[in-house]
């Protein structure tokens, strides 16, 4: 991508040859391009990156740059921060442990019903968190304890069936014979 931007190279034939949308090229540039000159005025040839410009060296404009190696090094960082361990420390940890085991084991209540019941869950994080929390073994509180989860299918409303009349006078008079 790198180098079809040197060679200003329009993004949708970026995206076509690479196997992209042009949207998610755009993403990419964006999310993971170098700013220079940050407090300068913008330049006034329309283009999303400096990387093919002629006048880049003499240019005292708002200058973008796109480099592959350090978008790569970006995009690993952030998937590798995002399956880090659980960033919530022992105290809370502690303190999360002993509402759940006394809302699941001593009162057998959901994880729902102790979530929604206790304002200090709701700071420290979420009921799904506290699920995956859970199934980590993180507490004390063990999967089989917990209630049953289940999502439903909604159940669609059945549109109304429309009765055709037809002419009533043609069935009177008949019996079963006549069918």
């Amino acid at each position: 991508m790198q180098v079809l931007l040197q060679y200003k190279t329009p993004i949708n034939e970026i995206a076509n040859k690479l196997g992209f949308h042009k949207s998610s090229i755009y993403r990419e540039i964006e999310k993971y391009s170098i700013h220079k000159n940050v407090h300068s005025r913008n330049c006034n040839i329309k283009h999303i990156v400096c990387n093919g410009c002629n006048k880049k060296f003499n240019c005292t404009s708002f200058k973008t740059y796109y480099d592959w190696e350090i978008a790569n090094k970006k995009s690993l960082e952030i998937r590798k921060r995002s399956r880090e361990k659980v960033n919530i420390n022992e105290e809370e940890l502690k303190l999360i442990n002993d509402i759940l085991l006394e809302g699941i084991r001593k009162n057998s209540q959901s994880l729902h019903h102790v979530y929604v019941s206790c304002e200090i869950l709701h700071t420290i994080c979420s009921e799904r968190k506290l699920r995956r929390l859970i199934e980590k073994r993180l507490f004390d509180v063990k999967v089989y304890e917990l209630k049953k989860y289940v999502r439903y299918n909604h159940k669609y409303k059945k549109s109304p069936v429309e009765i055709n009349l037809r002419d009533i006078k043609v069935l009177l008079n008949r019996t079963f014979k006549d069918f």
